[in-house]
Formats: structure tokens, sequence, C-alpha cells
């Protein structure tokens, strides 16, 4: 019961930084990756609008007027293409990877913490059924039932977050 007292703040640190990070991730893509998917899909359908011009005036008589639809939807589709890559070429990528890096940290920290305080809750077995099992990865203590790991903690708060904050 000791250890558990001394795990719950850790909970809360964990559910804070993950939160936070989460927090980050979603600001770094909001503000410094370029948002081109409508300018995409605007692209996409006059590419797509010109195609079908130049195969319906694809006739000798007016061969000029669809060489210039073929011509126009080729100069679009490079323009997409070069919207596309530069989306995923943004300098923010530096700042996700160090998202990533700081959460995979955490989460071998906790792997490392979980050695010391295995349990960071108990909770009535009734309360976790189907996932009672699961929650106590990590725990230490497998045949105590309610117990929840640290690991399976983290990994639940990073999903809340996920869920809470949305995936942008």
């Amino acid at each position: 019961m000791d250890d558990i007292a001394q795990a719950a703040p850790l909970a809360a640190i964990i559910l804070a930084i993950t939160f936070a990070l989460a927090l980050f991730e979603r600001a770094v893509k909001r503000w410094l990756v370029p948002d081109t998917r409508r300018r995409q899909f605007d692209l996409q359908q006059e590419v797509s609008y010109l195609q079908r011009q130049a195969a319906s005036l694809n006739h000798p008589d007016t061969f000029a007027q669809s060489a210039k639809a073929e011509r126009k939807a080729i100069a679009l589709e490079k323009e997409l293409v070069k919207l596309r890559q530069q989306q995923t070429e943004a300098g923010a990528q530096r700042l996700l990877r160090l998202v990533q890096l700081l959460r995979v940290l955490l989460f071998v920290w906790l792997a490392y913490l979980s050695a010391k305080i295995p349990v960071v809750g108990l909770l009535r077995p009734e309360a976790v059924w189907p996932l009672g099992r699961w929650l106590s990865v990590g725990a230490g203590k497998a045949g105590t039932p309610g117990a929840v790991g640290l690991l399976a903690w983290a990994m639940l708060c990073n999903r809340v977050a996920a869920a809470v904050l949305g995936r942008s």
C-alpha cells in the first residue's frame, strides 16, 4: 500500500507529461506545418477536369485545344507533387521528431521505474474486468487483481490524450 502512495504523484506526472507532449505536437502541426490540403484538392479537381476535357477534344480538328489542355494538366500535376513534397518536408519535422524522441525517452524511463514502483494503483477487479490482465502488465504482482502497471498507465494516458486533443 505504501508503493501506491508513492506512485500516485508519479501517475499524475505521467498524465501531465503526456498531455503536454500531445499539446506541443498539435501546436507544431497547426502553426509550423503548412496546410495545403484545400489547395491540393482544388488542383486535383482541376487536373481531372482538364484531362476529361482533353479526352473529349481529342479529334483531328480540335487537336490544338486538346494538347493545350493536356499540357496545362501536366503542369498542374507537377505543382500538386511539389505541394505534397513541401508539406512532408517542412522544417517542423525536426520538432515532431523531437516529440517522438521525448515519448520514447518517457517510456524508457517508465520501464526503468516500473522495476521500483510497479503498481500505480489498485482498482476493484470488477471495475477493470475486461482489461484487468492488460492493465496489470508490468505490475510485477501478476497475482494482484485490479493492479494498474506503470507502463499500462502511460499507454492509457497516451491514448486518452490522443482522444481528447485529437490527432491533427
